[in-house]
C-alpha cells in the first residue's frame, strides 16, 4: 500500500467556512490543517507539501496583510494551489491558483484532483491547460460530452508537476494565456493550442 509519509496536504480552514471534505482513502495522507494564517506559514517553512488547499468561507476572509504575508511564503512550483468555496460564492482569481472548486457541487473533482497530484498514476484523456471561468469552456464541455476524461488545470507549474506523475493522452493549452513556450515547458509529446469555443474534431485522432 502506498504510504502517506510524503503525502502531506495542508488545508487552511477559513473562518466560516464548511468543513474540509476529506477523501475516503484519507489514509494515504497526512493532513495538517489550521484556521490560523501564521501557523500555516510556519507548516511552509517546515515541510512542503504535495498540496496546498485554502477551505475559504463565504467571503475571502483574509486580511490583506495576511495576504501578502502568504505570498511571501508560498511557492506555487513546488505544489499545487487549491482553493475551495461554497457553490454560491464567486473567486477572486490569483495566477498562482491552480483549481478553484465550488462545494459541495464539484466534491468529486475535488478528491480526483488530490489523488492526481499525490498518489498520480492518472490516464486522463486530456490535461487542459486554461483560464477558469465560472462554466467550463465549449471546448471541455464537447470532450466530456464524447466520453473524455478531462483534468482542467488554470496554473502553468501545476501542469507540470502533473505530468511527473501522470500520462494523459494529450496536452492542450489555450490560446493568448500569458505562457511563455508552454509547448517547451510542458514534458509531453503531444501539446496543442486551443480555443475555448473549437471543435474537437482536430484532435480526436489523437484520442484513444
Amino acid at each position: 500500500m502506498l504510504s502517506a509519509e510524503n503525502n502531506h496536504i495542508f488545508i487552511y480552514q477559513g473562518l466560516h467556512s464548511q468543513t474540509f471534505p476529506m477523501p475516503k482513502n484519507n489514509n494515504m495522507y497526512n493532513f495538517f490543517s489550521t484556521d490560523n494564517v501564521y501557523k500555516f506559514m510556519q507548516y511552509t517553512r517546515e515541510i512542503t507539501p504535495r498540496v496546498m488547499v485554502f477551505n475559504l468561507g463565504d467571503d475571502n476572509d483574509l486580511s490583506p496583510n495576511e495576504i501578502n504575508d502568504l505570498k511571501q511564503n508560498i511557492d506555487s512550483q513546488k505544489y499545487p494551489i487549491i482553493v475551495t468555496k461554497t457553490h454560491n460564492r464567486k473567486f477572486k482569481l490569483n495566477p498562482q491558483i491552480a483549481h478553484y472548486i465550488q462545494l459541495p457541487l464539484q466534491m468529486r473533482e475535488l478528491h480526483d484532483i488530490i489523488e492526481s497530484y499525490t498518489i498520480g498514476l492518472k490516464q486522463h484523456h486530456v490535461l487542459l491547460l486554461e483560464r477558469y471561468a465560472e462554466q467550463p469552456s465549449d471546448f471541455q464541455q464537447r470532450l466530456t460530452a464524447s466520453g473524455y476524461s478531462v483534468f482542467s488545470v488554470h496554473n502553468l507549474d501545476a501542469a507540470d508537476i502533473y505530468l511527473r506523475n501522470n500520462h494523459p493522452q494529450i496536452v492542450c493549452v489555450e490560446y493568448n494565456l500569458p505562457f511563455i513556450n508552454a509547448k517547451q515547458w510542458l514534458n509531453h509529446e503531444r501539446v496543442f493550442y486551443v480555443d475555448r469555443k473549437q471543435d474537437i474534431s482536430e484532435i480526436r485522432r489523437f484520442l484513444i
